[in-house]
């Protein structure tokens, strides 16, 4: 029975004018699994909700959040997601939050049960650099990254999930001299291995 695999990117933030993550999930094809791609506002509010709406409606056997870390120097596979949000950057709305907790009933942190070290090594196999990262940060993508984690154990579902951060793509750093990029193209590449490495 083909999988079916939900996967969400951001829209552009911080100024940029494209944001990597959906960029390359719009690209992403498969004949081996149903994907169903999400474009997840930059915003605190509603981000979470984008795919738990699916969740509610969907037998989702893989949840892919995917963001953006300008800067990072290939794939991070992220290990645990806080539950809590703090960061001077502003979202979308232009909200800032500081010391908040993202959700009162749960726990600290969540790990991912998923084995990194498999999936980094598929991917380096493949030519992209990765590592496993132990903080998605206090932004927008941890928030995503928590919610749907308690969501998925709040609701006893059978659904695995992963947070992956990628670097800038090529387009956004002709302004930002020795700034690692990859192609929109191999980052979408990237993402298939990562899907596939999970179900095998």
């Amino acid at each position: 029975m083909m999988k079916t695999v939900c996967l969400s990117g951001f829209t552009p933030f911080g100024g940029e004018k494209i944001n990597p993550s959906y960029e390359a999930i719009k690209i992403l094809e498969s004949d081996q699994y149903h994907l169903l791609k999400l474009c997840i506002p930059t915003t605190f509010e509603n981000s979470i909700e984008s795919i738990t709406h699916i969740l509610k409606h969907h037998k989702v056997d893989l949840v892919l959040m995917v963001g953006q870390a300008g800067g990072r120097q290939g794939i991070s596979l992220e290990r645990f997601a806080v539950n809590l949000d703090d960061n001077e950057l502003a979202d979308n709305d232009g909200v800032i939050k500081h010391e908040s907790i993202i959700e009162i009933d749960g726990p600290t942190a969540y790990q991912t049960d998923l084995d990194l070290k498999p999936i980094m090594l598929d991917l380096m196999q493949n030519g992209y650099p990765t590592k496993v990262s132990n903080t998605a940060g206090t932004y927008v993508c941890n928030h995503l990254m928590y919610g749907v984690y308690h969501y998925i154990h709040k609701h006893h579902l059978d659904t695995k999930a992963l947070f992956v951060h990628v670097p800038y793509a090529h387009e956004q750093v002709k302004d930002k001299s020795d700034t690692f990029s990859m192609s929109v193209e191999e980052i979408s590449n990237a993402l298939l291995v990562i899907i596939d490495a999970i179900f095998k």
